[in-house]
């Protein structure tokens, strides 16, 4: 199918791009928008191929990766400042349901609409209106948000997604010497039941920025979850606080499953060179974070629901990429056709880049 996106800052038509996808046969069908929008002309330290974000739309969700912020006029939006995102889709996709699933440090309002609203037409090709006659899911950041770090994420649900379930995965790092467990990251993804269950966090943690504060792409793992197995495959070693993990640290991994897939165990049934350790622990559960690295978060951070707590320990070994862990777990009498919702709110935002150096470095 074919999917176009809009885009207007502060009523000012300033980009279009279209790009076709299958929304029907596999959830990793997507449709790509690398570098969009561009950066306006004459902004600094960019070339005519540079833009703000990687947006990517699948079967089910938008997700907007922030990769720069050279070229906007502010990266704190004050009253008055919105950048809007106008995404038209097939007349057989209802995208009339929607849910922001994630927005970190962006003020993020989502509307279906009818018309053009007020996008003032510019210069040509885009000194026309678009037409929404079929409707558009309108993606909006407003006052309040903040682009300062670089590898932020939106991610908004459209259309059947909406109905499915959702799995989060806290992660937390603790060493010695560090004032005590401290947070490190969280994502999430969505469940799409009919397809079975699957969902897959890429690069996932973020690696930390060197020692000079320059930043590294990309992250650890990609960490797949199925109908019966979670699949942690190590992508990259580089950012890693050792190698070789020494005594009293702990690389941790809470997996918060939708209640109606009723997840009640789990076991390590393929380890490579790791130490790792499965359980699960209740809702409640604190995952606390040093206050010298986050002192305006809530303090602890607890888990809303019970979790299946994966633990790399002391003597696991990352040397070899593309080493596999898989965790298979076990399920209770619900079904993954029951569709339910675990409600992320924004508190579970990433800690800025200098809190992930120092609890990697």
């Amino acid at each position: 199918m074919s999917v176009t996106v809009h885009n207007a800052f502060k009523n000012f038509y300033y980009e279009v791009g279209q790009t076709e996808f299958d929304i029907s046969t596999s959830a990793k069908d997507t449709a790509i928008f690398d570098n969009f929008p561009l950066y306006p002309p004459g902004s600094t330290n960019t070339t005519d191929e540079t833009g703000f974000y990687n947006i990517v739309v699948d079967a089910g969700k938008i997700t907007f990766d922030l990769i720069g912020n050279e070229g906007a006029s502010s990266t704190n939006y004050e009253a008055g400042t919105f950048d809007t995102y106008y995404f038209e889709f097939p007349t057989d996709v209802d995208a009339s349901k929607y849910q922001v699933i994630r927005s970190d440090n962006y003020n993020v309002t989502v509307e279906y609409v009818m018309k053009d609203d007020d996008i003032v037409p510019t210069a040509p090709p885009l000194n026309v209106k678009p037409s929404f006659s079929n409707g558009a899911l309108r993606v909006r950041f407003g006052e309040g948000t903040d682009m300062n770090t670089i590898g932020q994420k939106i991610v908004v649900a459209y259309g059947s997604a909406v109905d499915v379930s959702l799995v989060s995965v806290w992660n937390t790092f603790a060493k010695e010497g560090l004032p005590g467990e401290q947070y490190w990251d969280v994502d999430y993804d969505l469940v799409i039941n009919t397809r079975g269950i699957g969902a897959t966090l890429y690069d996932f943690p973020s690696r930390p920025p060197q020692e000079d504060g320059t930043p590294r792409d990309g992250g650890f793992y990609d960490v797949t979850i199925d109908d019966s197995t979670i699949t942690f495959k190590l992508k990259t070693n580089d950012g890693a606080s050792d190698i070789l993990f020494p005594a009293q640290s702990f690389d941790r991994y809470y997996f918060v499953f939708p209640e109606d897939l009723g997840v009640t165990s789990g076991v390590a049934t393929k380890t490579a060179n790791y130490q790792v350790t499965v359980s699960t622990v209740d809702a409640g559960t604190d995952v606390a974070w040093g206050s010298i690295l986050n002192p305006s978060a809530e303090k602890p951070a607890k888990l809303s629901k019970g979790a299946l707590k994966v633990e790399f320990g002391p003597g696991s070994d990352l040397t070899e990429i593309g080493q596999e862990i898989v965790i298979t777990y076990e399920r209770g009498a619900a079904t993954a056709g029951d569709a339910g919702h675990i409600v992320v709110s924004k508190s579970m935002a990433l800690i800025p880049v200098l809190a992930s150096f120092l609890l990697r470095a």
